[in-house]
């Protein structure tokens, strides 16, 4: 009982560090920078595409190759 006391109390500790102004999970230095964004998302969409090419093509990128491994460990895919 003692250890799922601590436990709760540690959980609790650290959800109010994620929420404080001055965590240091949340990076209050940067500044948003959309086109930084819209040029990240292409690449992440890119990575997911079945076909990567046309979301590589606008920031002039090229595929040199691409790896597939699956990885349903459950099997229900």
């Amino acid at each position: 009982m003692f250890c799922m006391f601590y436990f709760s109390i540690v959980l609790l500790w650290h959800y109010a560090l994620a929420l404080s102004p001055n965590s240091p999970y949340i990076n209050w230095t940067q500044e948003y920078d959309p086109n930084l964004a819209e040029f990240a998302l292409e690449f992440a969409s890119a990575a997911y595409a079945l076909n990567p090419v046309p979301c590589l093509k606008r920031h002039g990128a090229e595929l040199i190759q691409r790896v597939q491994i699956p990885c349903d460990y459950v099997k229900d895919e």
